[in-house]
């Protein structure tokens, strides 16, 4: 009976080992491909007519969605957007995306409200 324990025990350490191997090396890939999309960033242009839409985020972040969508999503799974208003950040997303990713799903209960001022003037 010592004997069945000790050889579960070391294989529970061997099998944490592996998962702990495996954790490390998917966020190494992952870090890999934060630093090469970090060096992107200043590469990344954002055409007029995504600038043009009007919407509750600045360029920057439009531009950020655009490099999200180029570099780092895997096209693992979907993209799932809430509130997405007038869609500047959507489009953003969506203009770095590679031909035959998967779709993205936006849902939003926006209503407009006069407090909001003259974003689509």
């Amino acid at each position: 009976m010592r004997n069945l324990l000790r050889r579960i025990k070391v294989e529970v350490v061997r099998l944490a080992l592996t998962a702990y191997g495996c954790l490390l090396l998917s966020l190494c890939r992952i870090g890999i491909r934060l630093d090469a999309a970090h060096r992107q960033y200043s590469l990344i242009k954002l055409e007029d007519h995504l600038a043009a839409i009007p919407g509750f985020t600045i360029p920057n972040e439009r531009k950020y969605m655009k490099l999200f969508g180029s570099y780092l999503y895997s096209n693992k799974g979907f993209i799932c957007e809430l509130g997405c208003t007038f869609g500047s950040f959507t489009a953003s997303l969506a203009s770095g995306l590679r031909k035959g990713s998967k779709k993205i799903h936006c849902h939003d209960l926006f209503t407009w409200h006069k407090s909001f001022g003259d974003v689509l003037e």
